[in-house]
């Protein structure tokens, strides 16, 4: 058998038996280690692997330790050497490559601690550090190279110095509170007086088994060892705190949260094991707890949590999630001369919670100058942005979004789209929301978000289909919407999509009456009965932008009975073709210019010229609720050009609608009040103005899964008494008319 490097009383072996071997620094593998940050750290890379999967035994650990407790010391010697590796990836992702004499100074150290000669791993590692101090997986190189030295005072102490200069790395603080955890079993087992260690060994040895199988993953064996460790030595603490490990690691947080509660029951105030449960919780959900037991650790004398920075931090965040923003600006105030990212970063969402805006906005200013890393700049940054669009600063938040755009490429598309989207920058936004869905990443109301951004690009097939998709995540129940609001998608896509449309009505006494088509001609005088009918198109590319309008009719109107005397039938046939645009997408005015021409001998040759307004509530069918109020107001102005005539009309309604389910969930009856009237510049008596009740009944038809009913049936009956002028503004007044 051949033995690897031993150092302080323990070697490892690899399973098939040959030595490990040192790496040398000039092959291409290791350059790239060296080179690309991303490739290799002193817990994520080469070593950790080898240790924690590799290595099955001691093989030359003295047979007096090998059954003492201090070979809980030698395994958790490897076990300061198996940590988390994510967050040490992600942090040295943003690291600059090593180049020049650090990269020569750091392959060396690399080199010397794969040999087990750790006294020169830790000069080579200091020298590295001094050339390129920006770069912590060598400061983790560091701290490991003498804990592995054994000098675990030493490590404690590096360890402790680059965290209270500020540095930001979670694996780095893990790696302190290791070596920490390591001194205070070494000092536990040098205590113990031989008949009593005689005692202890059955607890000792499960303990012992435990840790050896955290630190290779197998949690559930941990689990077991550690929990027999505790039913043996039950006043034993260090045994509570390694079962909750164990629990955590295994996923088990409800389990580990009993056995803190009752741990604390046994070790009332003991900082550790109240941090220990904070954390669970917070992987609980249970931030408001979380944040209590923080607390009490910040203040407990017994066992007292020696990273009282990561604590404050901790509180912070569990205070901030548990939406008390006051107790996490209070937690932070231990930090207030602290000039890093972490503390800076935490205030501003603090203040912001408290809606101490500009402090809010001057503390992510300063978090960002702090940010260590290019996501922690781009964080920060996105929620100054954000907060000036807060503050009315629109036009500051739209420069600011520009100028940042490289500061802010850390983030993920679906936030880049929505922070774009809340500066009015609409074509990035829908750059980065057709980017996050080629990802994967756009899911539930984020196909809305994204379809509304398209739609004021007015690109209409796109909105269209992104709606789909949003309604298909309804229907499927990956997406929780309210009924009503689904039907409002419903309504937009059948407005996308719609290229051309019909009308078809019969009218009769239309004074001062509100039409149910958008321009059904204004009738001059007396109670007269119309027929008519209209087609519309709407040209690509101008017909629907975001609400804005534009269709090109033609239309054919002809009286059918005239109470005046006057000229009925095919004689009256009036013919127009021309053109509308309703120019604001949420101001419901419309433009009309039109060129009359007679189909019948009475029709006459002239141009009109259109306005009209309208506005209202409740118009559209309801599916959430079975009965609701509704109102609506309608001007329409005309003008005919050669003749110079002047015509108008108004009405205001309010009503109760009540869906007919018992019949069809598409029909719709609305009792109303109205006061309406009209204007002939041509008559004696130019206004007419009356008031009184109807009756409207709509059936709504011709509807599919993406589609709410793109075509009714409309009923329209009322009576009114006069209220000014004119006399045909009173009496009774009907109408159907069919939208398709």
């Amino acid at each position: 058998m051949r033995r690897s490097a031993c150092s302080k009383g323990f070697c490892l072996r690899t399973s098939s038996g040959p030595k490990l071997t040192a790496f040398s620094p000039r092959s291409r593998k290791m350059r790239q280690r060296l080179a690309h940050p991303r490739a290799w750290s002193p817990t994520s890379g080469t070593i950790v692997p080898l240790i924690a999967g590799r290595f099955t035994r001691w093989t030359c650990m003295p047979d007096r330790l090998r059954h003492s407790r201090k070979s809980v010391l030698a395994l958790m010697a490897v076990a300061a050497l198996v940590g988390p590796v994510g967050d040490a990836r992600a942090q040295a992702a943003e690291e600059l490559p090593l180049t020049g004499s650090a990269y020569e100074s750091a392959s060396q150290a690399y080199e010397a601690f794969s040999r087990g000669d750790y006294a020169a791993a830790v000069t080579k590692a200091r020298d590295a550090i001094r050339q390129r101090p920006d770069v912590n997986r060598l400061r983790r190189l560091l701290v490991e190279a003498l804990a592995a030295s054994g000098d675990l005072e030493e490590a404690d102490r590096t360890a402790s110095g680059f965290i209270e200069a500020g540095i930001q790395d979670p694996e780095l603080v893990q790696q302190r509170d290791r070596v920490r955890e390591r001194i205070s079993q070494r000092a536990i087992a040098a205590g113990r007086p031989g008949q009593q260690q005689a005692v202890s060994d059955r607890s000792f040895q499960a303990a012992d088994s435990a840790y050896k199988a955290y630190a290779r993953k197998d949690y559930a064996t941990a689990i077991e060892q550690a929990r027999k460790a505790v039913e043996l030595d039950p006043d034993r603490r260090d045994y509570r705190l390694l079962l909750i490990n164990t629990l955590s690691a295994g996923k088990r947080p409800e389990e580990a949260e009993r056995v803190a509660t009752a741990a604390l029951a046994d070790h009332p105030g003991d900082g550790e094991i109240l941090a220990q449960r904070g954390y669970i919780r917070v992987t609980l959900r249970q931030h408001a707890a979380a944040a209590d037991d923080f607390a009490a650790a910040l203040q407990a004398r017994r066992s007292p949590v020696r990273n009282t920075r990561a604590l404050r931090l901790a509180l912070a965040d569990a205070s901030l999630t548990a939406k008390q923003p006051q107790r996490a600006l209070d937690a932070l105030k231990g930090l207030r001369g602290e000039r890093s990212y972490a503390v800076a970063a935490r205030a501003g969402f603090a203040l912001l919670a408290l809606s101490r805006r500009e402090e809010a906005l001057d503390a992510f200013r300063n978090a960002a100058t702090y940010g260590a890393t290019a996501q922690e700049k781009a964080t920060v940054t996105s929620a100054e942005i954000g907060l000036l669009v807060d503050l009315n600063r629109k036009d500051e938040a739209r420069r600011r979004f520009a100028e940042a755009q490289s500061v802010l490429s850390p983030l993920a598309a679906l936030d880049l789209a929505y922070l774009a989207n809340r500066v009015g920058d609409d074509r990035t936004a829908d750059e980065h929301f057709s980017r996050a869905r080629a990802a994967g990443q756009l899911k539930g109301l984020g196909y809305v978000d994204a379809a509304y951004a398209a739609k004021r690009l007015y690109k209409n097939d796109s909105a269209a289909e992104l709606l789909k998709a949003a309604i298909d995540e309804a229907a499927s129940g990956r997406l929780a919407i309210e009924p009503q609001y689904l039907f409002g998608l419903r309504r937009e896509v059948g407005e996308l999509e719609r290229t051309w449309g019909a009308y078809a009505s019969l009218l009769y006494g239309a004074v001062g009456v509100m039409p149910s088509v958008p321009f059904a001609p204004v009738p001059t005088a007396g109670n007269v009965l119309q027929a008519g009918s209209e087609i519309y198109w709407r040209p690509p590319g101008i017909g629907y932008r975001n609400g804005a309008i534009v269709e090109v009719f033609g239309r054919v109107f002809q009286t059918l009975s005239d109470e005046t005397d006057g000229p009925t039938g095919i004689s009256t046939a009036q013919g127009s073709v021309g053109a509308r645009w309703k120019p604001f997408s949420s101001f419901n005015l419309v433009l009309e210019a039109s060129r009359l021409f007679p189909i019948g001998e009475y029709a006459r040759t002239d141009g009109l010229l259109r306005a009209a307004f309208s506005d209202g509530r409740g118009t559209d069918l309801r599916v959430d609720v079975s009965d609701w109020w509704t109102w609506q107001v309608y001007g329409d102005l005309g003008y005919y050009v050669e003749e110079k005539q002047t015509v108008g009309a108004f009405e205001a309604r309010v009503g109760r609608s009540f869906r007919m389910d018992g019949i069809s969930n598409r029909l719709v009856l609305t009792p109303f009040l109205s006061v309406g009237g009209g204007y002939d510049s041509l008559l004696d008596t130019p206004e007419a103005v009356g008031a009184g009740a109807g009756l409207n009944l709509r059936y709504w038809f011709r509807e599919s899964k993406h589609t709410a009913p793109m075509s009714f049936i409309d009923i329209n009956v009322q009576y009114r008494a006069k209220l000014a002028g004119d006399d045909r503004a009173q009496g009774a007044f009907a109408g159907i008319t069919l939208s398709y």
